[in-house]
Order: C-alpha cells, then sequence, then structure tokens
C-alpha cells in the first residue's frame, strides 16, 4: 500500500494579515505528527501578498 499524503487546502482572498500565522500553525501540527503532507493555497485573485506570503511559507499557489 502507498504512503498516504494528507493535503490542507486553504481558500484565501486578500488574507495576508492572517495566512502566515495560519500556514505556520499547519506547518507545526502536521510535522509534530510525522505525516507527510502539503499544503495548498487557493487565492482568489487577491490584490494583497496573499500568494507571496503563501509561498514564503512553503505552501502551494493555486491562483483562480
Amino acid at each position: 500500500m502507498a504512503p498516504r499524503k494528507l493535503c490542507f487546502v486553504i481558500p484565501a482572498h486578500n488574507e495576508a494579515v492572517l495566512l502566515a500565522a495560519t500556514l505556520r500553525a499547519i506547518h507545526a501540527a502536521a510535522s509534530a505528527s510525522a505525516i507527510d503532507y502539503e499544503i495548498v493555497v487557493v487565492d482568489d485573485a487577491s490584490t494583497d501578498a496573499t500568494a507571496q506570503i503563501a509561498n514564503d511559507c512553503d505552501a502551494r499557489v493555486i491562483p483562480v
């Protein structure tokens, strides 16, 4: 059986103020659980630094 991977999908629109803390919390919890995971931020045409912050926090960004 292939190892399982958990994917956290975060919808976001102009979430620059809160996104970094949210992504750090997810990284901390998932790392403590020793699970294989990824974080995907679905960026709904943000006009702030949402996408850049997601990238800086090692999340994959999908613009919509």
